[in-house]
């Protein structure tokens, strides 16, 4: 079984290798496929495929402040 495959320029992992690529467990990738917010298609009758970029879609950076103060320094107000 392969588990990485490539079809038109995009890669294509295996449910293991997804979770290990953005360090979950396969049951939250699981959750995510079933509520949508992550796509997903079905080889078979067991076996699960993930592009790799659907997975980095998952990731966002998060927002900082813009004026977030450095440590030591007393926040002015």
């Amino acid at each position: 079984m392969v588990a990485q495959t490539q079809n038109a320029g995009q890669h294509w992992l295996d449910l293991r290798r997804a979770a290990e690529y953005v360090g979950v467990n396969e049951r939250t990738l699981r959750n995510y496929i079933a509520s949508g917010a992550l796509a997903a298609c079905r080889l078979g009758p067991r076996q699960i495929r993930i592009k790799r970029d659907d997975l980095d879609g998952l990731m966002r950076p998060i927002a900082q402040p813009a004026s977030y103060p450095s440590p030591g320094r007393p926040i002015q107000g």
